[in-house]
Protein backbone atom coordinates (compact mmCIF):
# COMPACT_ATOMS: atom_id res chain seq x y z
CA UNK A 1 0.00 0.00 0.00
CA UNK A 2 0.98 3.68 -0.08
CA UNK A 3 2.37 3.77 3.45
CA UNK A 4 4.56 0.69 2.84
CA UNK A 5 5.67 2.29 -0.43
CA UNK A 6 6.80 5.46 1.40
CA UNK A 7 8.48 3.47 4.16
CA UNK A 8 10.33 1.29 1.65
CA UNK A 9 11.52 4.37 -0.23
CA UNK A 10 12.74 5.91 3.01
CA UNK A 11 14.53 2.70 4.08
CA UNK A 12 16.26 2.49 0.71
CA UNK A 13 17.45 6.09 1.09
CA UNK A 14 15.45 7.27 -1.93
CA UNK A 15 13.50 9.82 0.10
CA UNK A 16 14.23 11.62 3.32
CA UNK A 17 10.72 12.86 4.06
CA UNK A 18 7.11 12.10 3.18
CA UNK A 19 7.06 15.15 0.89
CA UNK A 20 9.75 13.78 -1.39
CA UNK A 21 8.10 10.37 -1.13
CA UNK A 22 4.85 11.87 -2.32
CA UNK A 23 6.62 13.52 -5.20
CA UNK A 24 8.15 10.17 -6.13
CA UNK A 25 4.74 8.52 -6.09
CA UNK A 26 3.39 10.90 -8.75
CA UNK A 27 4.52 8.41 -11.36
CA UNK A 28 1.96 5.96 -10.00
CA UNK A 29 -0.88 8.28 -11.01
CA UNK A 30 -3.54 10.56 -9.53
CA UNK A 31 -5.75 7.81 -8.10
CA UNK A 32 -2.81 6.39 -6.13
CA UNK A 33 -2.02 9.88 -4.79
CA UNK A 34 -5.65 10.51 -3.82
CA UNK A 35 -5.77 7.22 -1.91
CA UNK A 36 -2.44 8.07 -0.30
CA UNK A 37 -3.79 11.43 0.84
CA UNK A 38 -6.84 9.80 2.43
CA UNK A 39 -4.69 7.23 4.22
CA UNK A 40 -2.27 9.90 5.48
CA UNK A 41 -5.12 12.06 6.76
CA UNK A 42 -6.61 9.03 8.54
CA UNK A 43 -3.19 8.40 10.15
CA UNK A 44 -3.12 11.96 11.54
CA UNK A 45 -0.97 13.70 8.93
CA UNK A 46 -2.07 17.22 8.07
CA UNK A 47 -2.16 17.66 4.30
CA UNK A 48 -1.89 21.38 3.56
CA UNK A 49 -3.07 21.20 -0.02
CA UNK A 50 -3.29 19.06 -3.08
CA UNK A 51 -3.11 20.25 -6.65
CA UNK A 52 -4.70 18.38 -9.52
CA UNK A 53 -3.10 19.40 -12.78
CA UNK A 54 -5.38 18.55 -15.70
CA UNK A 55 -2.58 18.83 -18.25
CA UNK A 56 -0.30 16.25 -16.61
CA UNK A 57 -3.03 14.40 -14.68
CA UNK A 58 -0.97 14.33 -11.51
CA UNK A 59 -1.43 15.31 -7.91
CA UNK A 60 1.10 17.21 -5.86
CA UNK A 61 0.54 16.69 -2.16
CA UNK A 62 2.41 18.63 0.45
CA UNK A 63 2.31 17.71 4.10
CA UNK A 64 2.38 20.29 6.86
CA UNK A 65 5.78 20.50 8.51
CA UNK A 66 7.16 22.17 11.59
CA UNK A 67 10.37 24.10 11.19
CA UNK A 68 12.40 24.67 14.35
CA UNK A 69 14.90 27.53 14.20
CA UNK A 70 17.82 27.83 16.56
CA UNK A 71 20.33 30.69 16.57
CA UNK A 72 23.71 30.62 18.21
CA UNK A 73 26.84 32.75 17.90
CA UNK A 74 30.52 32.13 18.15
CA UNK A 75 33.65 34.21 17.72
CA UNK A 76 36.57 33.02 15.66
CA UNK A 77 39.46 34.12 13.48
CA UNK A 78 40.38 33.00 9.99
CA UNK A 79 42.40 33.93 6.94
CA UNK A 80 40.98 33.03 3.54
CA UNK A 81 43.14 30.85 1.33
CA UNK A 82 43.44 31.57 -2.40
CA UNK A 83 42.00 35.04 -1.86
CA UNK A 84 43.63 38.31 -2.84
CA UNK A 85 42.52 41.15 -0.61
CA UNK A 86 42.37 42.13 3.02
CA UNK A 87 40.57 38.90 4.03
CA UNK A 88 43.67 36.85 3.18
CA UNK A 89 45.17 38.20 6.44
CA UNK A 90 44.12 36.78 9.78
CA UNK A 91 40.99 38.57 11.02
CA UNK A 92 37.99 37.75 13.20
CA UNK A 93 34.22 37.63 13.10
CA UNK A 94 31.38 37.35 15.55
CA UNK A 95 29.55 34.67 13.61
CA UNK A 96 25.87 33.93 13.91
CA UNK A 97 24.55 30.49 13.02
CA UNK A 98 20.92 29.71 12.20
CA UNK A 99 19.91 26.06 12.09
CA UNK A 100 16.56 24.84 10.77
CA UNK A 101 15.32 21.45 11.96
CA UNK A 102 12.41 19.90 10.08
CA UNK A 103 9.79 17.99 12.06
CA UNK A 104 7.06 16.12 10.21
CA UNK A 105 4.74 15.17 13.06
CA UNK A 106 4.60 16.11 16.72
CA UNK A 107 4.00 13.63 19.51
CA UNK A 108 1.17 14.25 21.98
CA UNK A 109 3.43 16.30 24.27
CA UNK A 110 3.57 18.98 21.56
CA UNK A 111 7.30 18.99 20.77
CA UNK A 112 9.83 16.54 19.40
CA UNK A 113 13.09 18.28 20.34
CA UNK A 114 13.85 20.59 23.22
CA UNK A 115 15.35 23.88 21.97
CA UNK A 116 17.91 23.80 24.78
CA UNK A 117 19.03 20.29 23.77
CA UNK A 118 19.64 21.41 20.18
CA UNK A 119 21.35 24.63 21.28
CA UNK A 120 23.62 22.73 23.68
CA UNK A 121 24.64 20.36 20.89
CA UNK A 122 25.27 23.30 18.58
CA UNK A 123 27.41 25.06 21.21
CA UNK A 124 29.43 21.88 21.70
CA UNK A 125 30.39 21.62 18.02
CA UNK A 126 30.92 25.32 17.24
CA UNK A 127 34.59 26.35 17.06
CA UNK A 128 34.23 29.25 19.52
CA UNK A 129 37.36 31.39 20.04
CA UNK A 130 39.42 29.29 17.64
CA UNK A 131 41.59 29.98 14.64
CA UNK A 132 39.45 28.33 11.98
CA UNK A 133 42.45 27.68 9.74
CA UNK A 134 43.85 25.46 12.49
CA UNK A 135 40.48 23.93 13.41
CA UNK A 136 39.36 22.94 9.89
CA UNK A 137 41.26 21.15 7.12
CA UNK A 138 39.33 23.16 4.51
CA UNK A 139 39.30 26.84 3.56
CA UNK A 140 37.15 28.35 6.37
CA UNK A 141 34.69 30.36 4.27
CA UNK A 142 31.13 30.91 5.48
CA UNK A 143 29.96 28.51 2.74
CA UNK A 144 32.29 25.72 3.85
CA UNK A 145 31.49 26.22 7.53
CA UNK A 146 27.74 26.05 6.80
CA UNK A 147 28.32 22.81 4.85
CA UNK A 148 30.41 21.29 7.66
CA UNK A 149 27.90 22.28 10.36
CA UNK A 150 25.02 20.90 8.30
CA UNK A 151 26.57 17.43 8.23
CA UNK A 152 27.63 17.51 11.89
CA UNK A 153 24.07 18.41 12.92
CA UNK A 154 22.60 15.87 10.50
CA UNK A 155 24.32 13.14 12.55
CA UNK A 156 21.83 13.86 15.35
CA UNK A 157 18.88 15.90 13.99
CA UNK A 158 16.81 16.07 10.78
CA UNK A 159 18.32 19.35 9.62
CA UNK A 160 16.82 21.25 6.71
CA UNK A 161 19.33 24.10 6.42
CA UNK A 162 22.23 25.83 8.11
CA UNK A 163 23.17 29.49 7.75
CA UNK A 164 26.47 31.03 8.83
CA UNK A 165 26.68 34.82 9.01
CA UNK A 166 30.01 36.63 9.34
CA UNK A 167 28.20 39.91 10.02
CA UNK A 168 24.70 41.31 9.55
CA UNK A 169 25.21 41.72 5.80
CA UNK A 170 27.19 38.65 4.72
CA UNK A 171 26.28 35.02 5.19
CA UNK A 172 25.91 31.67 3.49
CA UNK A 173 23.23 28.98 3.59
CA UNK A 174 23.61 25.25 2.94
CA UNK A 175 20.59 23.02 2.45
CA UNK A 176 19.67 19.81 0.70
Amino acid sequence: GPIRFLISLREKGVVSSPISGLRNCLRRGPIFCLILRLILEREGWVVRYSVFDLTSLSFLLQLAMYLLKIKEDFSAAHALKDYHGKCESLHGHNYQVLVEIEVEKLPNKGYLYDFREIRDYLKAILPDHKNLNEFFSFNPTAENIAHWLFYKIKEKYPIKACEVWENENSGARYEE
